[in-house]
């Protein structure tokens, strides 16, 4: 699905308790400050975020939360976002795996002593992995979810196929994968620019068949590389969708689950 433009209102509200995408107002991105100015800034205020992220924070976070209590997260990417520090915060263990400036694709420089910090001032307690998912050390089946905000994009194609089969070996057979992919409006399909500065357009179903994973839910119509995406008629509703004002892309919303765990269903209910 495509973030719209219209939001529930319980999305509204999440924003607000939280201070999603960008932190509270009148609280500015520097960093650094005591115990009490964090907590006023709130976790979302010390990474860059584009407008769609209002509505994919309390999508993903409601995703999360319909699985269960008590479960491992692992974030892909999530450098200094603050669905990490939510998600610790709400009794969750959360494991944020991210290679920063290591990245093959885009990455962002990641200060492990500022995530440490920020940890603690938000008292919100994450591990923090500076590796891409490959390297990152994981056993199997750690993660009950994978959570993966506005990252894919940024990848390069080698990450990708990294990312996939690494994915598949750490969900756990009953996981969830809960992925947000920018949309990108000026590049291929949409006009002849292949990427911009921020990424590309992936092939959505093409990264599912290397992670072994099908659509659990979302609409093939609005996630690029399924045949049912069609370019010309996402354009004729960009008036009824959340179109990013740092950058023009939409956001598509999707999950996932391992593709044999519907065998494994259908055995134990036979």
């Amino acid at each position: 699905m495509f973030a719209t433009r219209s939001m529930p209102s319980s999305f509204r509200e999440w924003n607000q308790r939280w201070g999603a995408p960008r932190g509270f107002s009148g609280y500015p991105w520097p960093l650094r400050g005591t115990r009490f100015d964090v907590r006023k800034r709130g976790p979302f205020a010390y990474q860059t975020n584009n407008t769609t992220r209002e509505f994919e924070y309390p999508w993903v976070y409601e995703q999360v939360t319909q699985r269960g209590t008590g479960l491992t997260v692992v974030d892909v990417g999530g450098s200094l976002a603050g669905m990490q520090f939510v998600l610790a915060k709400a009794g969750y263990r959360v494991i944020n795996v991210d290679p920063g400036v290591k990245a093959g694709g885009l990455g962002w420089d990641i200060d492990l002593k500022l995530h440490r910090w920020l940890c603690r001032r938000l008292g919100a307690d994450v591990e923090m992995i500076s590796a891409s998912l490959a390297d990152s050390g994981l056993e199997s089946a750690t993660a009950d979810v994978v959570v993966c905000v506005s990252a894919l994009e940024h990848f390069s194609d080698a990450d990708l196929e990294t990312t996939a089969s690494s994915l598949q070996r750490i969900l756990k057979p009953d996981g969830l994968a809960v992925f947000t992919v920018d949309c990108f409006l000026d590049v291929t399909p949409f006009t002849d620019l292949a990427r911009n500065d921020w990424g590309r357009n992936i092939a959505i179903n093409d990264f599912l068949e290397q992670a072994g994973l099908q659509l659990e839910s979302g609409d093939p119509n609005e996630l690029h590389g399924f045949p049912e995406f069609r370019p010309a008629e996402v354009l004729k509703r960009l008036s009824e969708l959340h179109v990013g004002q740092h950058y023009p892309c939409l956001a598509q919303c999707f999950t996932a689950t391992p593709k044999h765990s519907l065998i494994t269903n259908c055995t134990r209910d036979s």
